[in-house]
């Protein structure tokens, strides 16, 4: 049985306020579905991706008990801290149980927490509300179960929630974290978007101010990876991708220099160019396949900045994750190979 008007009650008289979204991060610690947020859960819970309307959470169906996440990063310098909320008036069907709780939990995380008691559905249920904030990161977590179990008493639930932590003090690392694949080796280069059509962009952080802007006129060092999903026909069809890549760059006078096919199949190409300021550029490119698709990445520098061999590092410890362990968010569109999609290649700019 699923809550309805009950829990949207308690949003209203419980005061959200915060817009939706480091720590000792302990062995038992669960972080479900990519969730920035975990805890320990209680009793025989599972992590689980959709726990009603929450993104991400912890679910025991047999008990009729769970625990819902919901998160959304927040600005540091907008960051004032959790407001004193005020518990409003329950509806005939509930029952507050004890006084708002204010809570400090390990990694600097301010939370509040209501406990209280529904019937409006005939079964008794007990909920409870909590919200905290990190340095960067804001959390809604409910939870539920029988009033009577003795699986998921308040104490332990209690318990539970107060171990909750926050991983991930970059938002951009969760993103990072739910990419069909993985950079073993990022060679020093610093995320700094996220974002299609170019999906990751990195950048040399000696080259960049504390505002993101660059140093001085040379270029920036820049690496763009892209992830094109869809299938080749055959491995001939790489080569020709490949050239048709790396000319597709918003870069003038583009000439390729080098190409070489590893023992893996990844195509690595040198070339030259200009940019849109005239200024003389080099390009690194490499060109990781697997079953699904390809990942691009490629890399501009300066020539007196020469950064190639950090390029290779990133480019060759890009590896695909198992296709079938890449989960979809419920409703989401979803990409059926063999579909070659060139989409992928939209004239990357510098950042």
């Amino acid at each position: 049985m699923y809550p309805g008007r009950s829990v949207i009650a308690c949003w209203l008289f419980f005061c959200l306020s915060l817009p939706f979204p480091v720590q000792a991060l302990t062995s038992d610690v669960v972080f479900p579905a990519n969730s920035a947020v975990g805890l320990k859960p209680p009793g025989e819970m599972i992590a689980d991706q959709w726990v009603w309307l929450f993104p991400a959470g912890f679910r025991d169906s047999e008990a009729d008990a769970w625990i819902g996440i919901a998160e959304k990063s927040v600005s540091e310098k907008n960051n004032r801290g959790l407001p004193d909320s005020k518990v409003g008036t329950p509806s005939a069907t509930q029952k507050v149980e004890g006084p708002m709780q204010h809570l400090k939990l390990p990694g600097g995380i301010e939370a509040q927490l209501l406990v209280y008691t529904d019937t409006e559905t005939g079964t008794a249920y007990r909920y409870w509300v909590m919200k905290a904030l990190g340095p960067k990161l804001f959390a809604t977590v409910i939870a539920r179960a029988p009033t009577g179990s003795m699986k998921y008493t308040d104490a332990k639930m209690q318990a539970a929630l107060q171990s909750l932590r926050f991983r991930w003090s970059n938002p951009m690392e969760k993103s990072m974290a739910q990419r069909r694949y993985v950079i073993g080796n990022r060679a020093n280069f610093k995320v700094v978007k996220i974002w299609p059509p170019y999906d990751v962009v990195m950048t040399d952080p000696s080259s960049v101010g504390m505002d993101g802007s660059e140093m001085d006129d040379r270029v920036q060092p820049t690496v763009i990876i892209n992830d094109c999903r869809g299938t080749l026909e055959g491995k001939e069809q790489r080569m020709p991708l490949a050239v048709k890549a790396i000319h597709s760059l918003e870069f003038k006078n583009i000439s390729i220099i080098t190409t070489d096919v590893e023992e893996d199949g990844d195509i690595v190409m040198t070339a030259t160019g200009t940019d849109d300021a005239s200024r003389d550029i080099m390009l690194r490119q490499i060109m990781h396949f697997g079953p699904h698709g390809h990942i691009w990445a490629i890399c501009s520098f300066a020539p007196d900045r020469d950064v190639s061999a950090r390029c290779d590092q990133v480019g060759q410890s890009i590896r695909f994750k198992s296709y079938k362990t890449v989960t979809h968010p419920k409703g989401a569109a979803r990409v059926a190979p063999p579909m070659e999609q060139m989409a992928c290649y939209l004239n990357p700019r510098r950042p």
